[in-house]
């Protein structure tokens, strides 16, 4: 047993040092996508264009990411995100009892880092790509804190209707900055990237409330909402405000990008 044992720890100092040798993907390294944005000399938006083929994306600093939103993505995407290396056993373990039990996954077992992975750069679904994904996330937590993975990967959600990260999600949704989100509308945001399509607010606000109150409760769970004001915050009063996307002196704005376009690339 004891030369098991040490054959085993040895096995695991070798993994763990071969972990830097993992690539990671290059779109992690890159500033999170963008939209452009016209806009006149009072700062009033002309026109929004798209950041990708995606949708419309705003990225912000992880200074601007309320505490509200952190606690809610964590709570419903992966609760132990805090005391994970990037891959968690239990997660894992419950997901593969659910596809033995129901024959599909009812419970997802990735990780924030690995979802990360995921988006940076989309795979076919199979085991293969999940080994992939959780050798780079392993590897992703050597480099990178906690904190920093949290915001790129805010910054990178689809949260439905065209709009990418949590900033352009709140102005979309809530007519709203991030930084000024309240509990319950960052646990209804945090709710939406499970199913984009399926808990749209603007068409199925029931299912998003459904699923914003779960969060909640999963918030409450995980010490970030005190018991005592659960059945407030389950009970705020929402009210989605979706804006409209403007599009402003429409003759301005073709010249303007006539203009930049021979420079796009720088």
């Amino acid at each position: 047993l004891p030369a098991i044992a040490a054959a085993f720890i040895a096995l695991l100092c070798c993994a763990w040092a071969g972990l830097h040798f993992v690539p990671l993907p290059k779109a992690l390294f890159l500033p999170a996508p963008e939209s452009l944005e016209l806009r006149d000399r009072t700062g009033r938006t002309l026109r929004s264009l798209p950041a990708d083929e995606h949708g419309y994306a705003r990225p912000v600093t992880e200074a601007d990411i309320p505490a509200a939103l952190r606690n809610a993505t964590v709570s419903a995407e992966d609760k132990r995100f805090w005391r994970h290396s990037g891959f968690d056993l239990k997660a894992t373990l419950r997901a593969a009892a659910s596809l033995l039990h129901h024959g599909r996954f009812t419970s997802g077992g990735s990780t924030i880092s690995q979802q990360l992975i995921k988006i940076c750069e989309p795979r076919p679904r199979t085991f293969r790509t999940k080994f992939i994904e959780t050798a780079q996330a392993l590897r992703l937590e050597q480099i990178w804190d906690k904190q920093r993975i949290l915001s790129e990967y805010l910054n990178r959600l689809d949260y439905g209707n065209r709009q990418i990260g949590c900033a352009n999600a709140a102005r979309f949704y809530f007519g709203k900055h991030v930084w000024d989100l309240s509990i319950s509308e960052a646990a209804l945001l945090a709710g939406l990237p499970q199913g984009p399509s399926r808990l749209n607010p603007l068409r199925h606000f029931d299912r998003a409330r459904e699923r914003q109150r779960w969060v909640l409760h999963r918030m409450q769970a995980n010490d970030y909402v005190a018991l005592a004001e659960l059945a407030d915050l389950t009970n705020a009063p929402l009210r989605i405000v979706p804006s409209e996307r403007s599009f402003n002196a429409p003759h301005f704005c073709d010249l303007a990008l006539n203009l930049r376009s021979p420079f796009a690339e720088d």
